[in-house]
């Protein structure tokens, strides 16, 4: 009888749960229809002044550049990423019109026909991209030890649902990097999953290099039997798909340094940075103190932590820094933790963007990873602030 009634407790406990995440995984996709129906009516402006909404064609996150690659792939295919990258090896050049995208966005630009007065089938598609993608990291979340208030939280977090709207590489590449994360650091990996999403990440954006290097690295790091014929053939694929993405990817990188040269922090250039910002400090001193403080300011970029590149409301720049109090710790706490395989996955993948412009947007890849580690770090210093209170409490 005792067993009867610990197994219809076992079962309630299951169902209860499994009820209280399907209703806010329901919750997640209603706040995503409301917020693309909003999008519609209101003339919310990015930093560039050019309105986001899925009704009006979009600029600002260099979709221009990417519609202007669609027909040259239209017209010429492929070939054009092989001429562009030939012409820049020949004659390297830092204009956007020296280089060719990867494929695969532009593709997607095609097959919806993405143009001013055509804009609703890719912004629907993208509308379940950002669906999509805020499920896979919920149950991600959730089966990782967030607390149920973190996974409510993180259903209204605005970054995602901004990027919903503001058409760009942005969210497919998030949500194909979820895909390979998930699958790769599961318990039960399936490597045709991660190895296929990592193959699209391959053809949609230089960084994912970065991904590629981790996976090498982080194989040659796990006892990699080289005996086994099928695993130094697939390390010997990925190594060779990773020189070959970097060929093709350097032209953009060339062309992202160049523009990063110009970006400042807080108002300080890099130079000013690098040349020393103490002035009235011994030179050393000065040279060690300016280098510190431009990685912090770099990294409160990346974590959103950070003024407004333009006349944007107040509200508006509190809502896009909101999340970089939970991943500004949760950076912390990772490079800092003994998780080896996280650790050099997060930290590869920032390290090219460091080098260049450290912009928030770059972070919605990996902010769900950052935002639990965040979460966890926040519940370990009220646990240890309870603690000491408790023990004070006791001692009188």
């Amino acid at each position: 009888m005792e067993n009867l009634l610990s197994g219809n407790n076992n079962m309630k406990y299951f169902f209860d749960n499994l009820n209280k995440f399907f209703v806010i995984a329901m919750a997640s996709v209603l706040v995503r229809i409301f917020a693309f129906i909003i999008f519609m009516f209101i003339n919310l402006e990015n930093h560039k002044g050019h309105i986001v909404s899925p009704l009006v064609e979009q600029k600002g996150i260099d979709t221009a550049f990417y519609q202007e690659a669609a027909e040259q792939y239209k017209t010429y295919g492929w070939s054009i990423l092989y001429k562009k990258t030939e012409d820049f090896y020949k004659e390297p050049s830092t204009e956007y019109s020296g280089m060719s995208p990867m494929p695969l966005f532009p593709l997607l630009l095609i097959l919806t026909d993405y143009k001013d007065g055509n804009t609703i089938p890719l912004a629907l598609l993208y509308l379940a991209f950002c669906c999509l993608l805020c499920l896979i990291w919920l149950r991600w979340l959730k089966d990782n030890g967030c607390p149920t208030i973190g996974l409510w939280l993180f259903t209204v977090i605005p970054n995602p649902i901004y990027f919903m709207v503001a058409v760009g590489t942005d969210l497919p590449f998030a949500l194909l990097f979820s895909v390979f994360f998930v699958s790769y650091f599961s318990k039960n990996r399936n490597n045709y999953i991660w190895i296929s999403a990592l193959i699209l990440l391959f053809l949609m954006r230089p960084n994912s290099l970065s991904i590629g290097i981790f996976v090498i690295l982080d194989q040659l790091l796990r006892d990699f039997n080289f005996g086994k014929r099928l695993n130094l053939i697939i390390l010997s694929a990925m190594a060779l798909a990773v020189s070959v993405i970097g060929i093709f990817s350097l032209p953009y990188f060339v062309v992202y340094l160049d523009l990063s040269k110009d970006f400042t922090y807080f108002g300080i250039s890099n130079a000013e940075y690098i040349n020393g910002i103490y002035t009235n400090l011994p030179t050393f001193l000065d040279k060690a103190l300016s280098i510190t403080t431009f990685l912090f300011a770099k990294i409160l970029y990346f974590c959103g932590l950070r003024p407004s590149y333009s006349d944007v409301s107040t509200e508006v720049v509190f809502l896009r820094a909101f999340v970089g109090i939970f991943l500004l710790p949760g950076l912390i706490y990772i490079l800092f933790s003994k998780k080896r395989s996280l650790k050099m996955l997060i930290f590869i993948y920032m390290l090219p963007i460091f080098i260049g412009a450290t912009q928030d947007r770059y972070h919605l890849t990996i902010f769900p990873i950052l935002y639990l580690y965040g979460i966890q770090l926040y519940a370990m210093a009220m646990k240890f602030i309870r603690e000491r209170i408790q023990y004070r409490f006791n001692g009188v």
